[in-house]
């Protein structure tokens, strides 16, 4: 009897049950949106992730830390401190603000220092409203992330290109509105 019980106890200790573990990896999204917007999020075993939304000349990402709690993923973006105008530099970043500030007396100059000129035009420009969110949340259904929007809905569809043609056989594919959700690599 003890025998069959501890063979029991060690079936059901074996069971996955759902855990951090099993979320853990890198999830993109099953179709581009708007026919060129992906999405990846990549989750860590130490409660940390990162975040990239990129597609036609828009690119934003970002790194925090997660929770699960009933089957919800909140993710809490850490924001970059662009508020010390010489590190930003120093990294090959300025503000748009900055930029302008600085570019608009050396082209009233009548010799610019080019250097100077180039070395700025070449730093990347950031905003402080790069950023919009603080926060995210999945939900995990059947081993996909489900995205949600700021009422806490489910977003379900979004316009993607369909996978089939304009006419029945030939034609150009044509922008429907398809299911859209994050799936494990």
């Amino acid at each position: 009897m003890k025998a069959q019980i501890l063979i029991i106890l060690s079936f059901i200790m074996q069971i996955p049950i759902f855990a951090q573990d099993e979320i853990c990896g890198t999830y993109r999204n099953n179709v581009a949106q708007i026919g060129f917007f992906g999405e990846t999020l990549t989750l860590n075993n130490d409660s940390t992730f990162k975040y990239s939304f990129s597609g036609d000349l828009i690119h934003r990402e970002g790194k925090g830390t997660y929770k699960i709690k009933n089957k919800r993923i909140t993710i809490h973006f850490i924001k970059k401190d662009y508020s010390n105008l010489d590190s930003l530099i120093s990294i090959g970043k300025i503000t748009s603000l900055a930029l302008d500030s600085i570019m608009k007396p050396l082209l009233e100059q009548k010799e610019p220092d080019i250097d100077l000129l180039d070395s700025l035009s070449n730093l990347e420009q950031v905003d402080w409203f790069d950023v919009q969110e603080d926060s995210m949340v999945f939900i995990i259904k059947n081993k996909k992330l489900l995205s949600t929007n700021k009422n806490g809905k489910i977003t379900r569809r979004v316009q993607a290109f369909s996978k089939r043609k304009k006419y029945f056989l030939w034609g150009e594919p044509y922008m429907k509105k398809r299911k859209y959700y994050l799936t494990k690599q």
